[in-house]
């Protein structure tokens, strides 16, 4: 009797979920349908490595885990540390990228738009320098400002400790491509 109960449970459980997931189903197909294109967003709100394509031992940093307004960004091996950890949040129509070590932004110094213009942390204050599109290209991600619609890229397709990362016109090469992977806690004991 108590094993009937519980496959009727279950059985109710498995109906509810499939009606609840059948109009976004229905919904996905119809769109596809349509040509729609259904752009995949990154993980939001929870901590993340922003690891180099050039390198995946290599993740975006913030030079000597500083904690001051203007520290500049580098690319160094991934040690598990926050300083090479950020959260992405929406912002509007953008994105913030938050540093997990200091709770500053990634931010565009002076909101330039040269080629080369420093990519550093700043207290979070929601302007436009701190502002980034994040869009899915190929494999990886692309981080665009949307001050001046340039690129995150590794100075020189270097991949020692310390290249610097800085924004340069957007062209698709590997030293623009990041993948973004979900930081998992150690275990405990």
């Amino acid at each position: 009797m108590r094993s009937d109960i519980r496959s009727d449970i279950r059985r109710g459980f498995r109906l509810a979920l499939v009606l609840a997931i059948f109009p976004f189903i229905s919904d996905v197909q119809s769109a596809s349908a349509q040509g729609v294109v259904i752009t995949p967003r990154p993980p939001l709100g929870r901590a993340v490595r922003i690891r180099s394509k050039l390198a995946l031992n290599k993740v975006l940093g913030i030079s000597q885990a500083r904690m001051d307004n203007g520290a500049p960004t580098h690319l160094w091996d991934y040690l598990a540390v926050p300083d090479e950890e950020w959260v992405i949040n929406v912002d509007g129509y953008s994105y913030r990228i938050q540093a997990v070590h200091s709770q500053k932004c990634l931010d565009l110094a002076g909101g330039t738009s040269a080629d080369g213009g420093q990519v550093q942390q700043w207290d979070c204050v929601g302007n436009n320098y701190q502002k980034w599109s994040i869009e899915p290209q190929n494999d990886g991600w692309v981080i665009r400002s949307s001050v001046s619609n340039k690129c995150l890229e590794v100075a020189g397709s270097g991949t020692a400790n310390g290249t610097v990362v800085y924004q340069m016109t957007c062209s698709g090469a590997n030293n623009q491509r990041w993948q973004l992977d979900d930081v998992v806690p150690a275990p405990v004991g």
